[in-house]
C-alpha cells in the first residue's frame, strides 16, 4: 500500500513528463538488481531451507562474490545508460541497483528461515521511508519542480542505509566461498533468466509506447498500471511471503499434495478476482485523488487487471518447476509470454496505443500462465480443479458486470457500496464452488506437516 500511495506524490513532486522518466527507470531498477544477484537469492531459500544451512553463513558466504559481480554490472549499466539518460542519472542508477540488490538478498535470507520481523522490516521499511520522506518533500517543494534526480538520490540513501542495517544486524562473517556461490547461482539461475524475461515482458509495452506517444502520455498509461497494481500490493506480495516455503513442504505429502495446492489456488483466484473488482470499482475516484486530470481509460485498466490475476494465479499452479534440477524449464514459458508479448505490443501499440499496450500484456500473461501450468503438470501432477477455476472467473466478470449495469453513480458512497456488494456476492459464489467447508480453506496443521 506504501508504494502505491508514493504514486501521488511522485505526480506532485514531478509533474507528469519527469513522472514519465521515472516510469522509464523504475523497471531498469528493478532488472539492474535481478542481473547484479544473478539469482543466488534464490540459492539462498534453496540452501536455507533445503539445505539446512543456518542463514548467517549462507550470507557470509556469498557477500564476497555477490559484491564483486555487483561492482562489474553497476559498471557495465551505468557506461550503457549513459547514451539515454545522461552521466549524473546513470550513476544514481547504478548505485541504487547495488542497494537493491543487497537488500533483496538480505531480505530474502532473512524469509528463508521465517524470521518475518527482519523481512517485513526491509520490505515495508523500502516503501515506507520512500513514502515519508516523499510527503515531506511534497508539502515543502512546490508542485511540478522536483527533478528524477533528487528522488533518485533520496531513494538511494533510504534503500542503501537499510540494507547496511539489516545486513548489520546478522552479522554474517564474510567468506570467500565461490563454490557455494556457484551453487546458489546454478540452482537460481534459471528462474533469475525467467524473472528477466518476465520484467521484459511486464515492462515492453510501457517503451513501446514511448516511442509513439509523448512522455507525459506514458506517466498516464503507467498511473493504470500502477492501479492495477493494487491487486499485487495486497494479494500476490504477502502469499509469496508464505507460499515458497510451505511448496517444498507439501512436495512429498501422501497425496501428492493434491489437497494442499488445489485449495490455495482456488483461495488465490478467489482473493485475486477480490481485489481486481474493487480496483475496478474505485478507478475512477482514485485515479482522480492521485492524478487530477488525468483521463480515465476504462478499457486501459480492465486489460491490465485480467494481466495482473493471470499472473498472480503463476504461482500456485507451478508446483513442479521450482523442484531442484526443473528450475530450467520456466524459461520455456516465459519465452513464450515473451515473445507473445514483443510481437502483439509491436503489432497493437502502433495501432491502439495504451489500449493495444494493455490487450498486449493481458494475452501474453495468459500465455505464460498457461504454459507454465502445463509443464508443471508434466514434473509434478496436480489435480487443480480448472473447471471450477474457470465457472469462479466467469461468476466474478458476470457479477462485476451487473453490478455496474444495475448500480449507478462514482462517488466514494457508491464505491463502497459496490465494492462491498460485489465481495459479499464473489464470496457466496466461491464457497458453492468450493464444494464442500473445509475444502474452502487452508488447514494450518498440514501445512506445518502434521495430520488434523
Amino acid at each position: 500500500m506504501a508504494t502505491l500511495l508514493t504514486v501521488p506524490l511522485l505526480v506532485r513532486l514531478l509533474g507528469l513528463d519527469e513522472f514519465g522518466i521515472w516510469s522509464l527507470l523504475e523497471p531498469l531498477l528493478v532488472i539492474g538488481a535481478m542481473i547484479a544477484l544473478c539469482g543466488v537469492e534464490h540459492g539462498v531459500i534453496k540452501q536455507a531451507a533445503h539445505d539446512g544451512t543456518s542463514i548467517r553463513r549462507v550470507v557470509g558466504d556469498l557477500l564476497p562474490s555477490v559484491l564483486l559481480v555487483i561492482l562489474l554490472v553497476d559498471m557495465a549499466g551505468a557506461a550503457i545508460l549513459h547514451w539515454w539518460f545522461g552521466m549524473v542519472v546513470s550513476l544514481l542508477v547504478a548505485g541504487l541497483v547495488a542497494a537493491e540488490a543487497l537488500l533483496t538478498l538480505i531480505t530474502t535470507a532473512y524469509r528463508s528461515a521465517d524470521r518475518l520481523a527482519g523481512y517485513s522490516i526491509g520490505q515495508a521499511g523500502r516503501s515506507v521511508s520512500f513514502l515519508v520522506v516523499l510527503a515531506i518533500m511534497a508539502v515543502l517543494l512546490p508542485e511540478g519542480r522536483t527533478r528524477v534526480e533528487t528522488v533518485l538520490c533520496v531513494r538511494l540513501a533510504l534503500v542503501l542505509a537499510l540494507a547496511l542495517a539489516l545486513i548489520a544486524a546478522l552479522r554474517p562473517r564474510p567468506r570467500w566461498r565461490p563454490d557455494r556461490y556457484a551453487d546458489a547461482r546454478t540452482y537460481g539461475v534459471f528462474i533469475l533468466l525467467t524473472g528477466l524475461m518476465g520484467q521484459v515482458l511486464e515492462n515492453c509495452d510501457r517503451y513501446l509506447l514511448a516511442g509513439h506517444v509523448s512522455i507525459a502520455e506514458v506517466g498516464g498509461y503507467v498511473l493504470h498500471i500502477k492501479l492495477a497494481t493494487i491487486v499485487v500490493q495486497g494479494v500476490t506480495t504477502p502469499f509469496m511471503i508464505w507460499f515458497p516455503m510451505e511448496r517444498f513442504r507439501h512436495f512429498n505429502d501422501s497425496d501428492g499434495g493434491d489437497r494442499f495446492f488445489g485449495t490455495v489456488a482456488f483461495l488465490m483466484l478467489t482473493a485475486l478476482l477480490l481485489a481486481a473488482g474493487i480496483v475496478w470499482f474505485s478507478a475512477p475516484l482514485l485515479l482522480g485523488w492521485f492524478a487530477p486530470g488525468n483521463p480515465y481509460a476504462p478499457e486501459v485498466l480492465l486489460l491490465l487487471l485480467v494481466g495482473v490475476v493471470a499472473v498472480g494465479m503463476s504461482y500456485p499452479l507451478n508446483v513442479g518447476l521450482l523442484k531442484p534440477g526443473y528450475t530450467h524449464l520456466n524459461l520455456i514459458a516465459s519465452a513464450a509470454g515473451l515473445v507473445s508479448a514483443l510481437a502483439l505490443s509491436a503489432l497493437l501499440v502502433p495501432a491502439f496505443g495504451a489500449t493495444g499496450g494493455a490487450g498486449a500484456k493481458a494475452i501474453a500473461t495468459l500465455v505464460f500462465t498457461t504454459v507454465l501450468c502445463g509443464l508443471s503438470q508434466r514434473v509434478h501432477r496436480v489435480n487443480f480443479s480448472f473447471v471450477r477455476l474457470a465457472l469462479l472467473s466467469a461468476a466474478a466478470v458476470a457479477l462485476g458486470v451487473a453490478i455496474e449495469r444495475f448500480v449507478g453513480g462514482g462517488e466514494l458512497p457508491a464505491v463502497i457500496g459496490k465494492s462491498i456488494t460485489y465481495a459479499g456476492g464473489l464470496l457466496v459464489i466461491a464457497f458453492l464452488l468450493s464444494g464442500r467447508r473445509e475444502g474452502f480453506r487452508v488447514d494450518l496443521a498440514r501445512a506445518d506437516g502434521r495430520a488434523d
